[in-house]
């Protein structure tokens, strides 16, 4: 199972971003940080600690993800104001599985849960 959590970076803490969240705080929506936080039941693939421009990132993962969608098999890109790389691989050992890579970090999911989630978001957001 994959969960998919949203937060903002205000003052020194972050702030998980749900339907009912009052965010009249953001005061610069061109410049706002913030986190994605996937896990993979228990694992973390990305936290906290990876912050950037959430808005950007937001947009880079999902244009990813519709390339791989489309049938490119493999997508990358970086996150927006730090060198950290983010590869997504379709791989051709386990038709199945989803390689994401993460600056050093590898991890394996299955494409199943991962995709589900990604039209979720997609329902939920609508089409960007």
């Amino acid at each position: 199972m994959v969960t998919v959590e949203t937060y903002i970076k205000h003052r020194n803490c972050f702030i998980k971003i749900e339907p009912d969240t009052d965010i009249e705080f953001i005061t610069d929506v061109c410049y706002l940080e913030g986190a994605i936080v996937i896990k993979y039941y228990t694992q973390e693939i990305m936290g906290l600690k990876q912050y950037d421009l959430i808005n950007h990132l937001w947009s880079y993962f999902i244009d990813a993800i519709d390339e791989l969608i489309e049938g490119k098999r493999e997508t990358s890109f970086w996150f927006p104001d730090q060198p950290l790389n983010v590869i997504l691989r379709n791989e051709k050992n386990n038709r199945n599985g989803l390689l994401i890579i993460i600056g050093k970090k590898t991890y394996m999911v299955k494409k199943k849960n991962f995709f589900q989630k990604y039209y979720l978001l997609q329902m939920f957001f609508g089409n960007y």
